[in-house]
């Protein structure tokens, strides 16, 4: 799957949770400043991991959720990993 495929279904995802107009590829969603609480992100999580097949916590990568630049990174980099296992 390439990147802006990824981007447009991580968009609908967050879409269904928060406003994404006011967003860029880099609003921050965790952290100090983020837009999300825990609860919210928690319900976001499991929705792009069933969705891409992914799992955020294996690694205990935080960082992968900072933005949606590093979502949609996260999850292009796995879906390569994925495939080069097949």
């Amino acid at each position: 799957m390439d990147k802006e495929s990824i981007k447009q279904k991580v968009f609908k995802i967050l879409s269904q949770y928060i406003d994404v107009n006011n967003l860029n590829m880099d609003s921050e969603l965790i952290g100090p400043t983020g837009i999300m609480d825990s609860v919210l992100a928690v319900n976001i999580i499991a929705k792009i991991e069933s969705t891409f097949n992914v799992d955020f916590f294996k690694d205990i990568e935080l960082n992968s959720l900072q933005s949606i630049s590093s979502i949609i990174d996260y999850i292009y980099a796995e879906s390569l990993d994925i495939k080069e296992i097949d």
